[in-house]
């Protein structure tokens, strides 16, 4: 029995040094995952996820699968939209820009490896915000 225990305390430790982990990279990136839900209708699944950027705009990002084709059992995913959400506007003064919708990036992420479209649109929506 006193194994039993060791091994909890010794998990129970490593959940709370991954969720510090996970937090220090959290306030690093400048990245935050609110939410992730799934919207389903007769022709299309799509995956929708929830991100905070530099704790002050929310990025929705819509996924929809590749094609109805799967490789193996695994689902590919592409980013088929993303928009910013709220207050739109940076600076103070007579300098305020607004931030311009994301349509852009989502089209030139298509062009990019599956993988890597959305990384493509959470760093370049950062980078029109600062």
């Amino acid at each position: 029995m006193k194994e039993g225990e060791d091994k909890i305390q010794e998990i129970q430790k490593a959940a709370v040094w991954y969720n510090a982990m996970r937090s220090t990279l959290c306030d690093l990136s400048g990245i935050r995952v609110l939410n992730i839900s799934t919207l389903e209708t007769d022709e299309k699944q799509t995956l929708v996820i929830l991100f905070q950027l530099l704790d002050e705009f929310t990025l929705q990002v819509e996924l929809q699968p590749l094609s109805k084709r799967t490789v193996g059992q695994q689902h590919y995913l592409r980013v088929s939209s993303a928009s910013l959400k709220g207050d739109l506007v940076v600076g103070e003064g007579a300098t305020q820009v607004r931030i311009p919708p994301l349509d852009d990036l989502v089209a030139i992420s298509r062009q990019l490896p599956h993988k890597e479209d959305l990384r493509f649109i959470l760093r370049e929506a950062i980078a029109r915000i600062r």
